[in-house]
């Protein structure tokens, strides 16, 4: 059983995810993107004003909060089931084992089911570009970085 707090009025109850790269064998890779399909059981007509999967590492420090109150968007849901699909185009983070989490919220900011650990997701390497080397576990985060001028 997962540790959940919220009404329950709209509960996710499934989740899956993929990344692009068959190499990485669907799983996400550094600034690579990642899509999410979730389940959401509506126990009753409602609306979802915030829906969003957050990464966490594995101390529980927030990194990642996608959530859908930032596009503005809200979901008018029917009692039964719902699949909703996410994509993160890049995912900023290094090589290694995040925590992913959901979120689900009404108007007014009434939380309808929070999984802060729903399961452990494993961020892999893509192979670099060019001829130099990823800088290894050195932070959570990558960058895109531009050397501009050398004297």
């Amino acid at each position: 059983s997962l540790e959940r707090t919220g009404n329950g009025v709209a509960r996710s109850v499934k989740a899956r995810y993929w990344s692009d790269l068959d190499a990485a064998g669907c799983r996400p890779y550094s600034d690579g993107p990642l899509t999410v399909r979730l389940a959401i059981e509506a126990a009753g007509t409602c609306t979802i004003s915030s829906l969003a999967v957050t990464l966490y590492d594995t101390l529980g420090t927030k990194l990642v909060n996608a959530d859908t109150i930032a596009l503005g968007h809200t979901l008018r849901l029917e009692p039964g089931e719902h699949h909703v699909t996410l994509r993160i185009p890049e995912l900023h983070l290094n090589p290694g084992v995040y925590i992913m989490g959901f979120w689900l919220a009404g108007p007014l900011a009434t939380v309808y089911d929070f999984v802060p650990t729903g399961f452990e997701l494993e961020v892999v390497p893509q192979p670099s570009p060019g001829l130099g080397r990823a800088p290894g576990d050195d932070g959570l985060v990558t960058c895109r970085l531009e050397l501009l001028e050398s004297d």
